[in-house]
């Protein structure tokens, strides 16, 4: 099963070193031809194939409960193609073979004001990025100084990037594990809970619920199944008239693209920003974008310079003789796997100012828009900053009153300095401050993360 899929790659003057791929975990070969000279060869570590391979089971001690479970063992792939490799080079004499693993830069810089084409621009940007330079040799403890010579030489990565591990590289691969039948070593499966309003089988009992009182939802604690079922609803109700969203990571076979894809098939009137900068997302986003826009979406791709990471989805339906606008807005992504890890937090309303605001928030997406004056939500970059600034100073004069002002703030990082002392002045003040920080906040002394 193995041999087949592998693909030995000399290196000599006639073949130049080979292309090695981001994140490939591969085995560097010393071998000897038969007439006494030594050649360099790469053989890469299939990632088609299961990283660790099962050799047996076997039962272990009966627990408490009577149940026995079963001891597993494997052995790393790699190590069963370093075992065999004389079929893949015949004749030849293996000296050695030793594991190593790169990372290439997979940032992408673009001069997005000089685009011609947006789209046109990412797409070859991502072509590019497997071709990054190498910012990390990975090589394992007993890799010999003249493997790793041949490899800093032909890499062209400096001896400072050259990380020595001491075991197997590349561990993310034990995630392979996951799917064993070793329950005694899982935590219980969590079943995210579905608030009471929302438990229902007919679609336009969705739009009822969200009328009755604006929803919020905790994820991963609720379940984001509503989300789906809310856009479902909108594609399959003959009274939705318009659903617009923006979308920056979906994820792989979306429930959310389809419902839209269905909305577009149903002929409603379909519009979605897709976020193509998206950081390690671009190039399934723009097959999705590609794919709604076959099916008659109206496609943005995003906006120059800007990089809209908003979560919004605006369903207008015809109610009476007139329309009402519902909106879903989040902090987290539309995608029903991240959902079930993340915390993050969305609500359902059909409040009219904030159905008004998404309404201006779309058309400035879509169109062309210098309007400022939105009703309820902070959209930036045009009133955020400003709306933010004064709540923030507004909680200082309560605390000044005696009103006890407090800030509460759910971020993945705070980094910008003007809005930092301005939270410093507020504590100063005796506002309580509460920050919930994701990933890092920058120091007053000097700034530093």
């Amino acid at each position: 099963m193995v041999f087949p899929v592998l693909t030995p790659l000399a290196f000599d003057p006639g073949r130049p070193f080979p292309h090695i791929s981001n994140l490939s975990l591969n085995l560097a070969v010393l071998i000897r031809d038969p007439a006494g000279k030594e050649r360099f060869a790469r053989v890469k570590v299939p990632g088609t194939l299961p990283r660790l391979v099962p050799l047996r089971r076997s039962s272990g001690g009966v627990r408490k409960d009577g149940i026995a479970p079963r001891s597993h063992y494997f052995v790393w792939l790699e190590q069963v193609i370093a075992a065999h490799l004389e079929a893949l080079f015949p004749g030849m004499e293996i000296l050695a073979a030793h594991a190593f693993r790169v990372v290439r830069d997979a940032d992408i810089l673009i001069q997005e004001l000089e685009a011609y084409d947006l789209l046109e621009t990412m797409e070859e940007s991502v072509r590019r990025r497997r071709f990054g330079s190498v910012v990390q040799l990975a090589v394992n403890k007993s890799t010999p100084v003249d493997i790793r010579d041949i490899l800093r030489e032909n890499l062209e990565v400096e001896r400072r990037d050259i990380y020595t591990i001491d075991g197997p590289l590349g561990l993310s691969d034990l995630m392979g594990l996951t799917p064993i039948d070793r329950y005694d070593m899982k935590d219980p499966p969590f079943v995210p809970a579905t608030p009471a309003i929302l438990n229902h089988d007919h679609d336009q009992d969705m739009f009822v619920a969200i009328r009755r009182d604006n929803i919020i939802l905790h994820h991963p604690y609720d379940s984001f199944a509503p989300v789906v079922a809310f856009l479902q609803s909108a594609a399959r109700d003959p009274d939705v008239l318009a659903i617009k969203q923006t979308l920056y990571r979906v994820g792989r076979n979306s429930p959310v693209v389809e419902a839209l894809l269905e909305a577009a098939t149903n002929g409603k009137q379909v519009a979605v920003l897709v976020e193509i900068k998206a950081r390690f997302d671009e190039e399934s986003n723009i097959g999705w974008a590609k794919r709604l826009e076959a099916e008659g979406v109206h496609v943005i791709y995003g906006l120059l310079g800007l990089k809209t990471h908003s979560k919004i989805a605006l369903v207008v339906r015809k109610e009476g003789d007139g329309v009402r606008r519902y909106v879903h807005l989040a902090t987290g992504n539309y995608n029903g796997i991240t959902a079930q890890v993340y915390t993050d937090l969305g609500v359902f309303t059909c409040d009219e100012d904030i159905g008004a605001d998404a309404t201006d928030l779309f058309n400035y997406l879509t169109g062309y828009s210098a309007k400022h004056d939105y009703r309820k939500l902070l959209v930036a970059p045009i009133n955020l900053r400003a709306r933010l600034e004064s709540l923030i100073r507004r909680e200082i004069e309560h605390q000044r009153q005696g009103r006890r002002g407090h800030l509460i703030f759910k971020v993945n990082a705070i980094v910008d300095r003007p809005m930092i002392k301005l939270l410093y002045q507020a504590s100063q003040a005796g506002v309580q401050v509460d920050l919930l920080v994701r990933e890092f906040v920058a120091c007053a002394q000097g700034w530093t993360a």
